[in-house]
C-alpha cells in the first residue's frame, strides 16, 4: 500500500543525477552571496545594535529599506543560468529565510504587530522562491515561515492581515494550477486553518489534478479546504462520494488491506461529511475482513487490530478523534511543522518539550 502512495509522487524534481566528485559549477558562491543579503534583512541576535534596542522595539527583522525587486532579477538570472540545479538552489535560499524566522521559537519577536509590511514582503520572498521550485520539502519550510510570523501578526484573527495573506497567495496562484499537487497536499490543511481561498480558475485546475490522481489523502485535503463555502463543499462532498463509491465497490475479498482502493477506507471511515450510506458500506468491508481474520497467526492479529482501531466508536456513536486523517482539525499542522529536511521531520512541542527539538525519521 505504501509503495502505491508515493510512486506518484515521483517527478522530474526529486531526481538529482550527476558525476562525482560533486562540484558547484559556479552556483554556489552566488547562492550563498544572495542568501547573505537575505540573511541581511534581519538582527543577529548578539548583534550590539539589537540588543541596545528599547525592549518594545526589538524586533530581529529590520526596519531599514530592503531593495527586494533588485535581489528577484539576481534570483532570476541564477535560475536561468543554472536551471537544472533550482532545487538545490531554492532549498539553500528557503533554508537561510526559514533559520532567521525560526529564532522566533527562542522567544524573540520578528516584526511589530503595528507594522505587517515586513512580514508581507517576507513571505512574498519566499513564494516567490517557492515558485522556482514547489516541492514537497520547500512546502514545509515556506508554511513555517508563515507559522512563525503568524505569531507575531495572527493571520488568523487580524482581518486585515489575513486579507493581504490571502492577496498574496492569489498572486502566486500559478504555482497551484501548475504544481505537483502531491508536493502542494500540505497545503490544503494549512489553507482551511488560516481562512485562505484560492480563486476559482485554481481550483478548478487542482480538481482536476485530483481526479487523474486519484489518490484518497488528496480528496480528504481538498475537502476540508472546500468548507469555507457551503455550496463549494456540498459540489466537492458529492464528487468525494462519488469516487469513494467507485473505489470500495471494487475491493474483492482477497487480500482486501493490500488492494489499493482500501485506502478510501483507511482515510474516510471516519470523515463526518459523507453519507451515512457510504460510511455503511465501509463499515460492511472492514466487518468481513475482520471476521475472515479468525486464526491467531500474526497476519491475522495485525488485521484484527486495524479492523477494530477503524470500529471503534465513542460513547455517542461518532469515530474517535485519533484516527488515520484528522478530519476535526485537532491538531494544527502548522504549529506541529518546523522544518522538514531529506532525512527527518522535526517538531515543535514533540513530547511536551517546548523548548527542544526532537527529530523523527522521514
Amino acid at each position: 500500500m505504501v509503495g502505491w502512495v508515493f510512486m506518484h509522487r515521483c517527478h522530474e524534481l526529486k531526481i538529482v543525477t550527476g558525476k562525482t566528485p560533486f562540484g558547484s559549477k559556479g552556483w554556489l558562491e552566488r547562492t550563498r552571496q544572495i542568501s547573505d543579503t537575505i540573511g541581511g534583512f534581519f538582527y543577529k541576535t548578539n548583534d550590539p545594535l539589537f540588543t541596545s534596542l528599547p525592549i518594545e522595539e526589538r524586533f530581529l527583522v529590520k526596519n531599514s529599506y530592503f531593495n527586494v525587486d533588485r535581489l528577484k532579477d539576481e534570483i532570476v538570472a541564477l535560475m536561468n543560468d543554472f536551471p537544472e540545479d533550482r532545487r538545490t538552489i531554492i532549498s539553500y535560499m528557503l533554508t537561510t529565510l526559514l533559520k532567521k524566522v525560526s529564532s522566533k521559537k527562542d522567544g524573540y519577536a520578528l516584526v511589530s504587530k503595528e507594522k505587517p509590511k515586513k512580514a508581507m514582503l517576507l513571505i512574498d520572498l519566499a513564494l516567490f522562491l517557492y515558485a522556482f521550485c514547489p516541492a514537497f520539502d520547500q512546502t514545509r519550510k515556506v508554511i513555517s515561515i508563515i507559522v512563525y510570523l503568524n505569531g507575531d501578526i495572527d493571520f488568523k484573527e487580524e482581518s486585515g492581515a489575513s486579507y493581504n495573506l490571502q492577496n498574496k497567495f492569489r498572486l502566486y496562484s500559478f504555482i497551484f494550477s501548475q504544481g505537483n499537487i502531491f508536493d502542494l497536499r500540505d497545503w490544503f490543511p494549512f489553507f482551511s486553518e488560516y481562512g485562505i481561498s484560492l480563486d476559482s480558475k485554481t481550483e478548478n485546475a487542482l480538481i482536476e489534478k485530483a481526479k487523474l490522481a486519484n489518490d484518497p489523502i488528496i480528496w480528504a485535503n481538498i475537502l476540508v479546504y472546500s468548507k469555507y463555502y457551503q455550496n463549494f463543499s456540498n459540489m466537492i462532498r458529492t464528487q468525494v462520494e462519488s469516487v469513494i463509491q467507485a473505489q470500495i465497490s471494487k475491493v474483492t475479498e482477497k487480500s482486501p488491506m493490500l488492494q489499493r482502493e482500501f485506502w478510501f477506507v483507511l482515510i474516510f471511515h471516519n470523515c463526518p461529511d459523507i453519507s451515512g450510506r457510504i460510511r455503511d458500506d465501509m463499515s460492511s468491508i472492514v466487518n468481513k475482513i475482520s471476521a475472515s481474520a479468525s486464526s491467531d497467526n500474526p497476519s491475522d492479529k495485525a488485521t484484527k487490530l486495524v479492523c477494530d482501531f477503524i470500529q471503534t466508536q465513542s460513547s455517542n456513536g461518532n469515530k474517535p478523534k485519533t484516527s488515520f486523517f484528522d478530519w476535526r482539525n485537532a491538531q494544527s499542522i502548522g504549529e506541529q511543522i518546523t522544518f522538514r529536511t531529506y532525512q527527518r521531520t522535526i517538531f515543535k512541542g514533540y513530547r511536551k518539550n517546548r523548548n527542544s527539538l526532537y527529530a523523527s525519521l522521514d
